[in-house]
């Protein structure tokens, strides 16, 4: 349970480390830890302000299940198609 800030800082190091590793392309790396640390709609915690909607709007964390698992599924081909043409 950490931000998605403290997800890219962990991550950052690793990346770095697998860029050398597997001679990968520095930008096609770091978008992808920068796109997948801002994915965060499949629960209420993940993000503030799904914290901020949940308990004045009567949510349940089905909901947020419900509607964020397409909507991950939906982001994650576009960042992959994104990442195809770039």
């Amino acid at each position: 349970f950490v931000t998605n800030v403290a997800a890219v800082a962990i991550m950052f190091p690793i990346a770095a480390a697998l860029i050398t590793d597997l001679n990968l392309g520095e930008k096609d790396v770091f978008l992808t830890i920068a796109f997948a640390a801002s994915c965060s709609f499949l629960t209420p915690i993940s993000y503030q302000t799904n914290v901020m909607v949940y308990e004045p709007g009567g949510y349940k964390g089905l909901d947020f299940l419900k509607i964020g698992l397409p909507l991950t599924v939906l982001y994650a081909l576009i960042c992959i198609a994104y990442f195809s043409w770039a």
